[in-house]
């Protein structure tokens, strides 16, 4: 977006995270403003003609978390401003089963550097369309433990969800080609406004 000359705030509220992306935009030649922030709690930028939440956060958080969200993304948003997101689709949980696996540095070191140990339990709920990972990383000197639920949506879902909360849906989109989404194991791209 700042390539194609857009003023851009980047949010999250992870340090390294931030860090992260403010050396990739340096090295690019781009003015980002980045922010450590809680999107739920701290103060967000007003007068937005777009805001954009990336890689299913959406669909992590609970049912009141994802309506704060909303009313906050609709009071940040400048009149005519849409809120572009994506989420998971059933077909994607389809792909998953429940089972457990385990092992040294699991996930190719993703959690932690040096040794450690990893666990990880898959549990589903079908009839309520969620799904849980739930993670246990023994460190030498500590544990973590992660809970990565996560809710799949169908457009019509997503659509009664964002109604409730005062938006439309003008556009369910495939994430990946931008064409009309059809059923499959890809997520959904959202452009949602206020009513």
């Amino acid at each position: 977006l700042a390539q194609r000359g857009a003023r851009v705030t980047g949010i999250d509220f992870s340090a390294s995270s931030i860090a992260y992306a403010r050396d990739a935009a340096a090295a690019a030649g781009l003015a980002i403003d980045y922010r450590i922030a809680n999107y739920l709690e701290d103060e967000l930028p007003g007068g937005q003609d777009l805001v954009i939440m990336i890689y299913g956060d959406y669909c992590a958080m609970a049912p009141e978390q994802r309506a704060r969200l909303l009313r906050r993304v609709g009071a940040t948003l400048a009149p005519g401003g849409r809120f572009v997101f994506d989420v998971f689709s059933p077909g994607q949980m389809a792909d998953l089963s429940e089972g457990f696996e385990a092992g040294r540095r699991f996930m190719q070191g993703f959690w932690a550097e040096g040794d450690y140990f990893g666990f990880k339990r898959t549990l589903l709920w079908p009839d309520e369309r969620v799904s849980l990972e739930r993670y246990l990383v023994l460190m030498p000197d500590r544990q973590l433990e992660v809970l990565n639920w996560m809710q799949y949506y169908t457009p019509d879902s997503i659509a009664a969800e964002l109604a409730a909360s005062g938006f439309v849906a003008d556009a369910t989109l495939d994430f990946v080609t931008g064409a009309p989404w059809q059923e499959g194991a890809v997520p959904i791209a959202i452009v949602a406004r206020p009513q």
